[in-house]
C-alpha cells in the first residue's frame, strides 16, 4: 500500500516521476475505491428511499440520485486523483504530462496514452528528474 499512500501525498504534485508499477497499482486502487464508492451510494440511496417511500416508482427514482452523484465522482474526482499520477508516468518516459490531452480524443486517444504509460521509462536520469527509485 505504500505506492497507494504516496501518490495520494503527491496528488496535487505534477514534478518527478512515477514507474509502470506504481501508476498501474494506483490506477487500480483508485478504481477499486471508485467501484465501492459507487456501490455504497447506490445502496444508501435505494435503502434510505426505501425506508422514506412505499412506492416502488419513487424507490428506483432515489436510485437516479445515486447514479447522479456517482457520474459527478467520476467526472471530477477521478480526473483529480489520476492526472497528476499520469503526469508523473510520463515525465518517467521523458515526455510532458500535457500529453493526457488525447483523452479528449476518445477512441485514439485513450489507446495511445495506455500504450505510453506503460512503456517503459528511461533509464538514468532525465529532464524531469532522477528514476522513480532512486
Amino acid at each position: 500500500m505504500h505506492f497507494f499512500t504516496k501518490q495520494l501525498k503527491c496528488a496535487f504534485d505534477f514534478k518527478g516521476r512515477a514507474s509502470r508499477q506504481e501508476f498501474w497499482l494506483y490506477f487500480l486502487c483508485v478504481l477499486v475505491a471508485f467501484g465501492a464508492a459507487c456501490f455504497a451510494i447506490m445502496a444508501l440511496t435505494v435503502s434510505s428511499c426505501s425506508v422514506v417511500f412505499n412506492d416502488m416508482g419513487a424507490q428506483q427514482g432515489c436510485g437516479w440520485i445515486g447514479v447522479f452523484i456517482c457520474m459527478i465522482l467520476g467526472w471530477i474526482g477521478l480526473p483529480l486523483l489520476l492526472i497528476s499520477a499520469g503526469a508523473r508516468r510520463l515525465h518517467d518516459s521523458n515526455k510532458s504530462g500535457w500529453w493526457q490531452l488525447l483523452l479528449l480524443i476518445p477512441p485514439i486517444g485513450v489507446l495511445v496514452l495506455a500504450v505510453l504509460m506503460a512503456l517503459p521509462g528511461t533509464q538514468g536520469e532525465n529532464r524531469f528528474g532522477l528514476p522513480p527509485n532512486a
